[in-house]
């Protein structure tokens, strides 16, 4: 008897409300509240997503969601105000389904701009834009 292999369930990474899921050539990304604060994926995230950067990371701008996102984690969040996206910063992001992502040094802050938002999936080019390709590509 040949039995077929267990689906191999894709990588995932779940940030506050939003999810992003890796399927084969597209990054899914869901969102469950779209009153939902900015999400930071770290370098170790993208690892887990099977991405990697195709470019150097240190020449773009440092990642304002992650100190505050570990300011929450820690009970500081009062240290620091909610980051915003600025014009310079807004015109680099990606745009896509009510989502900005933005590449940053440390990976990619992501931020819901619309009430709207809906899921939305990212394929080659637009990895390409946020400097991201898949590791087996």
């Amino acid at each position: 008897m040949t039995g077929h292999p267990p689906p191999v369930e894709p990588p995932v990474v779940r940030k506050g409300e939003l999810e992003f899921c890796a399927t084969p050539l597209e990054l899914e990304v869901h969102v469950w509240d779209y009153h939902a604060d900015p999400v930071h994926l770290s370098s170790e995230d993208l690892d887990v997503l099977g991405l990697i950067a195709t470019e150097q990371r240190p020449l773009l701008g440092t990642s304002l969601v992650a100190p505050w996102r570990r300011a929450l984690r820690e009970g500081r969040a009062r240290d620091l105000p909610l980051p915003q996206l600025s014009d310079e910063a807004n015109a680099r992001a990606l745009h896509l389904g009510g989502l900005a992502l933005l590449p940053v040094a440390e990976g990619v802050d992501v931020y819901v701009v619309s009430y709207h938002a809906s899921p939305v999936r990212l394929g080659v080019d637009h990895l390409t834009r946020l400097g991201l390709r898949y590791r087996d590509a």
